[in-house]
């Protein structure tokens, strides 16, 4: 019973306040509430959906969002794999978490200073002489491909999916379950393609969904 007041609550507290959100945004949008609105109205909607703005946004998003997951997992695996065969600890270990000390505003800063035709790539490649102005230097900011925003993605959480990964291979006792690949005559390949790499995504499978609906929603 207490453990049900608990969950009740929890639920109360974190979702009463998304879903009274949910409802005031729908609301305003029927012209329910709101100081300019004249009473129920669905032009706002129709007006979304006759337009192919909301639904190119919309597509943007989920590409964003898939490309960054299909960037940031096979390496955060892989680096778990490194991990898993040299041991954990090392510099590069301790340097991951840096990005992580980032807000992500900051970092979006960072890293445009850094791509944009006037940041910091454009004006060595400048002075290297690879380049003869800011318009031979390729847009990597605000381009179709959105670049710049799959970069400063990978930059932010890479190292957490990489440390969570490095970490449950070791939680899992890989190497007992790599002994049982041994002895089936599975190869270094096999063991981490059908055992390593799925056994680790289904495990943090609660947080990658969690990311890519933070991904879709930024």
């Amino acid at each position: 019973m207490r453990k049900q007041l608990v969950i009740g609550v929890y639920l109360v507290l974190t979702g009463g306040p998304l879903f009274a959100g949910l409802g005031y945004s729908l609301a305003y949008s029927l012209g329910l509430t709101g100081l300019l609105n004249e009473g129920f109205t669905l032009h706002h909607w129709q007006r979304l959906w006759s337009g192919s703005d909301a639904l190119l946004s919309l597509g943007y998003s989920l590409y964003l969002t898939v490309a960054s997951l299909a960037l940031i997992l096979p390496a955060a695996v892989l680096f778990a794999w490194w991990q898993y065969r040299k041991g954990r600890g090392g510099l590069f270990h301790k340097i991951l978490f840096l990005p992580l000390t980032f807000p992500p505003l900051i970092a979006a800063f960072a890293w445009y200073y850094l791509l944009s035709p006037g940041g910091l790539l454009s004006r060595a490649s400048f002075q290297a002489g690879f380049t003869g102005g800011i318009g031979d230097f390729p847009r990597l900011v605000n381009d179709a491909w959105g670049i710049g925003i799959l970069l400063t993605h990978l930059f932010l959480i890479f190292p957490l999916f990489a440390i969570l990964f490095a970490h449950q291979a070791e939680k899992e006792r890989m190497g007992e379950l790599e002994a049982i690949s041994r002895t089936l005559g599975g190869s270094d390949r096999q063991f981490l393609q059908g055992v390593f790499a799925p056994l680790l995504l289904k495990r943090s499978s609660p947080l990658i969904v969690l990311y890519a609906i933070f991904l879709f929603g930024a």
